[in-house]
C-alpha cells in the first residue's frame, strides 16, 4: 500500500494484526521519512490500546518518494497509461505511481523482503490527479491509441452523456 501521512497504513496494518494474521503489511513511503511513519503508526496503536509496535506489523519501504508532488514526468504518465490500459486499475500521478514503481523495485531488488508468492496491492485511492489534462496528450498520440482498451480521451464532466 501507499503510505503518506500514515493514517491508512496504520488502519490497514492494525486491522491485519487484529485478525491474528502472521503476515506483515508493506507500505511504500512516498512522502516523509520512515521514522515519522513508524512514529505516527505507533501513536495510533497506543491510542487503540494495542501493545504491539509498528515495526512488528508493518514494513515501511522508504526511498521511493521521488521529487515533485503532483508533477509527474512524461515517463510516469506513460507508465500510468500502460498500467491503467492493461489492468483496468487507475493509478494517480501523485501517490500510486510512486507506490507501484517502489513496490516493483522492491520485489525485483529485495525479494527476500516478502513472504510467499502472492502480493496484494491495496489501492487507497487518489485517482483525481488523472483528470487535470496531463494524460490527455498521451491518449491522442500514436502510442496512446495502441492501448489494449483503446481509450480515446478522458470524458469531461461537462460533456453530455451518450444516449
Amino acid at each position: 500500500m501507499t503510505v503518506g501521512s500514515g493514517g491508512s497504513a496504520a488502519g490497514i496494518s492494525m486491522a491485519n494484526y487484529l485478525t491474528g494474521s502472521k503476515l506483515k503489511c508493506h507500505a511504500v513511503n512516498v512522502y516523509d521519512d520512515d521514522a515519522y511513519v513508524y512514529s505516527k503508526i505507533n501513536e495510533e496503536l497506543q491510542e487503540a490500546g494495542l501493545s504491539v509496535q509498528a515495526e512488528e506489523i508493518i514494513d515501511v519501504m522508504g526511498g521511493h518518494h521521488l521529487p515533485g508532488y503532483g508533477r509527474p514526468s512524461q515517463e510516469d504518465l506513460e507508465y500510468i497509461l500502460e498500467i491503467s490500459s492493461s489492468t483496468g486499475v487507475l493509478i494517480d500521478p501523485v501517490y500510486n505511481i510512486k507506490t507501484v514503481r517502489g513496490m516493483l523495485a522492491e520485489m525485483t531488488n529485495n525479494p527476500e523482503r516478502f513472504q510467499g508468492n502472492r502480493i496484494l496491492y491495496i489501492h487507497t485511492g487518489g485517482c483525481f490527479g488523472l483528470f487535470n489534462g496531463g494524460v490527455e496528450s498521451l491518449l491522442t498520440s500514436s502510442r496512446g491509441t495502441q492501448c489494449i482498451n483503446e481509450i480515446l480521451s478522458w470524458r469531461n464532466i461537462n460533456d453530455p452523456l451518450p444516449i
